[in-house]
């Protein structure tokens, strides 16, 4: 551990917030996937959404969310109407019906106008598990500028060329936590590249040359053998997701914990934090038993929440969670991707990728760019997304029913990998 490195504890402490004060959120009270032809299909939406502009709104039940039957499926025979550049690729889209909430099914070719700025062609492939020497899995991908970084079960941290997918280096990241873990997640922010273990350790890494900066022991600090699921950076913080419902902020530059909040407490019932996301609404954490949480990234004090699930009108978990300027949305292990406003928590649109695909699906991870939503699935599906409506553009079919995850996006290209070690860019 580095002369930055955090240890169990700091001397100020970190924020610890337990609950929620329904009038104000006090500080000091808060804890914070061969085209096919298919009829499209809809499923309301059930009233049960809890969402708030304020922390004065919270728990306060929305109005009831609608959808309509779209009736016919929209068909091309334009020039994008399939994928091109692989035959392992086919391409298909949904019809699409604007409203206060939509169930996005059914199966068709994509409009003409709606994939002109990708084409889902597979630009490179890189086999991690040769790179790494045994055999792993893809967990996790991150990408900034001229290069991707993967996680792997084993704890190996493999960064790429982005242009070309040739190996720049390797890290033990499981080595460097002093435990054998798997990487739970990866990111890269401007104070540098961010690994959570399974085990429970936070690292920071110099995104050139794969060095380790310092080791954050985060199950130490907050306590209660938990581990690490997900991680997001920005340029001021890094952020992580526990198994046993909390939200951690710790500084970029020391490691040190900043503050954490008890989503479990926000709640009412144990959960895990399944993803974490930062984007310029704020702080996102889904949940496993279906709730999206929205967060101040300062201090952790909770905006809103959303009962995804409530909405959906089904039990399910969100299993992935992606946020960016102007977006936000999650993945359920239905299979459903749900848009939310990042502001107010209100769903905009759900897209069921399980029946346009034609099988149970998982939504396995999440992506949003300024030219997209994307979505892996436990199937081996990349899904592309309209983010304004729900309409998919196209759909690649990559992993053989292998299940993809991992995915990140930036400058028009896609990054995911898959549970047999290849690692995939995708335009």
């Amino acid at each position: 551990m580095g002369p930055g490195a955090a240890s169990a504890a700091h001397p100020a402490g970190p924020a610890i917030h337990r609950g929620c004060h329904a009038a104000g959120l006090h500080p000091e009270r808060h804890r914070d996937r061969p085209r096919r032809r298919a009829p499209a299909r809809g499923r309301a939406g059930a009233p049960r959404g809890r969402g708030a502009g304020s922390g004065g709104d919270l728990g306060l039940t929305q109005r009831p969310l609608t959808a309509r039957r779209s009736g016919s499926t929209v068909r091309s025979s334009g020039p994008n109407a399939s994928t091109r550049g692989s035959p392992m690729m086919s391409a298909r889209a949904l019809s699409a019906i604007v409203g206060a909430v939509l169930v996005l099914t059914g199966a068709g070719a994509a409009p003409a106008a709606a994939a002109t700025v990708s084409t889902g062609s597979i630009t490179w492939i890189a086999d991690l598990s040769t790179v790494v020497g045994e055999p792993v899995a893809v967990t996790s991908t991150t990408a900034e500028k001229d290069v991707v970084v993967a996680g792997t079960s084993t704890g190996a941290l493999v960064a790429a060329d982005a242009g070309t997918g040739l190996t720049r280096w390797v890290t033990d990241a499981a080595g460097a936590s002093g435990t054998p873990s798997a990487v739970a997640g990866v990111a890269a922010g401007k104070g540098g590249l961010f690994a959570a273990m399974q085990g429970g350790a936070a690292i920071a890494l110099d995104p050139v040359v794969g060095s380790v900066r310092w080791v954050t022991f985060v199950d130490q600090v907050v306590g209660g053998g938990l581990g690490l699921t997900s991680v997001a950076a920005d340029k001021d913080g890094v952020v992580v997701g526990t198994t046993t419902g909390q939200v951690v902020s710790i500084d970029a530059a020391t490691g040190l914990v900043r503050w954490v909040t008890y989503v479990d407490a926000v709640i009412g019932a144990p959960v895990a934090v399944t993803g974490v996301a930062l984007g310029k609404g704020g702080l996102f954490a889904s949940t496993d038993d279906g709730h999206l949480v929205a967060l101040d990234p300062a201090v952790g004090l909770v905006h809103w929440v959303t009962d995804v699930a409530g909405v959906v009108g089904s039990d399910q978990a969100l299993t992935a969670v992606a946020a960016d300027k102007d977006g936000l949305a999650a993945g359920t292990s239905a299979g459903l991707v749900v848009s939310l406003d990042p502001g107010t928590g209100l769903v905009r649109w759900i897209t069921d990728a399980s029946v346009a695909l034609g099988t149970p699906l998982a939504v396995t991870s999440a992506a949003i760019d300024k030219e997209g939503l994307f979505a892996t699935t436990s199937t081996g599906e990349l899904v592309a997304l309209d983010p304004a409506v729900g309409l998919v553009r196209w759909v690649d079919v990559i992993g053989a029913g292998e299940p993809m995850s991992g995915a990140s996006a930036v400058k028009e290209r896609v990054y995911a990998g898959t549970a047999g070690g290849l690692l995939y860019a995708i335009d």
